[in-house]
């Protein structure tokens, strides 16, 4: 983190080729509404960061199709993994942010 509102990612830190790059990064807030950041890219990168985030969740989805949300808890940026890999179980994430994670996974079975 740089201050309370930056992001700092490196090179090929959240993006290693062009396949890779331009995945979604949503902010959760406190209140439970989840915002756009950006998109993952291969080089350095400074995200903006809303002022009220508890948690960063980065999609990606791999080359057999496998869909992971890489959820960073903010400002710690403590990592939690969650998708087809663990059957989506969101039982280790921290309280605010697991009722947002259910609600979504809610919300994509609906469609």
């Amino acid at each position: 983190m740089i201050g309370s509102d930056k992001l700092f990612v490196g090179t090929h830190e959240w993006a290693w080729s062009l396949r890779t790059q331009g995945f979604p990064i949503f902010a959760i807030s406190k209140d439970g509404k989840v915002r756009d950041v950006g998109l993952t890219e291969k080089k350095a990168r400074i995200y903006k960061i809303p002022e009220d985030t508890i948690a960063l969740i980065r999609h990606y989805v791999s080359n057999s199709g496998r869909r992971t949300w890489f959820i960073y808890t903010i400002p710690d940026l403590k990592e939690f993994r969650v998708g087809d890999g663990n059957d989506w179980d969101v039982s280790e994430l921290p309280n605010g942010i697991k009722q947002v994670i259910e609600k979504i996974k809610k919300i994509k079975e609906m469609k």
